[in-house]
């Protein structure tokens, strides 16, 4: 029975590869925002692995949709639970085959189909790789649907036993250093100096960057793989917001945990260089605008080493039309009506948020509710390219881009679905439109 139904798991997932395995869902309607409207049935998933250290293993699971709304890629994901929202300690990434992971960010896994009718089923497929650092022993992986915004689904108790056990195999992946000796465990004999690193990159959503930089190993001890790794500063071991894998060329990505880079030699004596290689893929959820990535060489277990401030500038922008290979621009300031034209997408017309997210790119991040939209405003005076919030009574509220300011008050705006799954004009009195105030870019 269990071989069946791991086989119309797969058959399940490849028919849904085949049907559409875009990244962009394009909604038929405006996803239901209300929580009543979603519910999710456990339908099936595959068997509890066992995975050696430094090994793959891919995770299938299936719920139908007994909710009133269609599911919608980018809306329905699959939240890591108990505790809500952890972050595994796993990779999130297949660095056996390179296939996608199907991680969107560090606890949500992406809805394979790019829609799904009440009564449908939905797939979700990820895929994790056990680091050289995880202990043996069984680990149990709580999951749970979620509306992202709008409310997580019932709780079916599905979760996976991951069994972990030292590799047996000949030819793992990336096989732990056998040390020449044991590594120091005393701090003063950790320091480093910053040598180089690659430039600031400015990366399109749901593009890839490869980021390097090396340091001159400036201590009396050895640097050996699996000891000294480049961690996440400022915060000190923060989860980073990018996707932590190369989507693009399906290299490795470099990261060994979710704050955590290998170093790329298998030892550094002192006064050589050490190399840490790594990579980011912008989900399309994240907000444009410039984003400090702060780093530091960590000896784990036994010291962080000196801070030299080192970060990169990451500047992130909407996709260009121009196709993948073609350096990113940046976006034309607004007004300018060609910007205003290349937002008017069906995409677009469907969602208040991702128009204005278009017109004005620094526009904040994580405005399902009325609520989160009234934090943004920084203006009670209307200005051209400004963005209105509206409060038009619904839990949402709504947004709109001021594309003229009147001399007798009024003001013209341009909005996504005021009416629906379309882009729109229309001018009135600010009160009249029900604005609650700006947000200036």
């Amino acid at each position: 029975m269990k071989t069946y139904l791991v086989m119309a798991l797969i058959a399940a997932v490849a028919l849904a590869g085949a049907l559409d395995l875009s990244s962009t869902a394009l909604y038929a309607q405006t996803p239901s925002r209300s929580p009543d409207d979603y519910h999710a049935a456990f339908v099936g998933q595959n068997a509890y692995p066992t995975i050696e250290i430094g090994r793959c293993y891919q995770f299938v699971i299936q719920f139908r949709n007994t909710g009133r709304a269609t599911w919608y890629r980018g809306v329905v994901n699959l939240g890591t639970d108990r505790p809500r929202d952890r972050i595994p300690g796993f990779i999130r990434e297949d660095r056996c085959s390179g296939q996608p992971s199907g991680w969107i960010n560090p606890n949500r896994v992406e809805l394979r189909e790019a829609s799904v009718p009440p009564g449908g089923v939905g797939t979700f497929v990820f895929s994790y790789t056990v680091p050289s650092t995880h202990a043996e022993g069984m680990v149990r992986e709580y999951f749970r649907p979620v509306a992202d915004g709008v409310t997580w689904m019932e709780d079916c108790g599905c979760y996976w036993d991951v069994t972990v056990r030292r590799a047996v195999t000949v030819d793992p992946p990336r096989p732990p250093d056998s040390n020449s000796q044991t590594p120091s465990r005393n701090p003063d004999d950790y320091h480093a100096a910053f040598v180089s690193q690659n430039a600031h990159p400015t990366i399109e959503i749901e593009r890839c960057n490869r980021f390097e930089i090396r340091f001159r190993n400036t201590g009396r001890a050895t640097w050996y793989r699996g000891v000294v790794n480049l961690g996440t500063d400022r915060p000190r071991d923060r989860i980073p917001g990018f996707i932590r894998e190369d989507r693009c060329s399906g290299q490795p990505s470099g990261w060994i945990n979710p704050n955590r880079v290998e170093l790329r030699e298998a030892s550094v004596p002192p006064g050589a260089i050490g190399t840490f290689v790594f990579s980011y893929t912008v989900p399309r959820s994240h907000a444009a605008g410039v984003f400090p990535e702060y780093f530091r060489p960590v000896a784990d277990g036994v010291t962080w080493m000196e801070d030299c401030r080192c970060y990169w500038y990451v500047r992130v922008i909407a996709p260009t039309s121009a196709g993948p290979g073609v350096p990113s621009q940046p976006a034309p300031r607004f007004p300018d009506t060609r910007a205003s034209d290349a937002c008017d997408t069906r995409r677009n017309g469907e969602n208040c948020v991702y128009y204005a997210r278009c017109r004005v790119s620094s526009l904040p991040f994580n405005l399902f509710t009325y609520q989160q939209k009234t934090a943004i405003r920084n203006s009670s005076t209307p200005r051209v390219g400004s963005v209105a919030v509206m409060n038009i009574g619904l839990p949402w509220g709504h947004l709109a881009v001021v594309e003229q300011v009147h001399a007798d008050g009024q003001i013209t705006v341009k909005e996504g679905n005021y009416r629906p799954g379309q882009v729109t004009e229309r001018t009135g009195w600010p009160a009249q439109m029900r604005v609650t105030g700006y947000y200036q870019p």
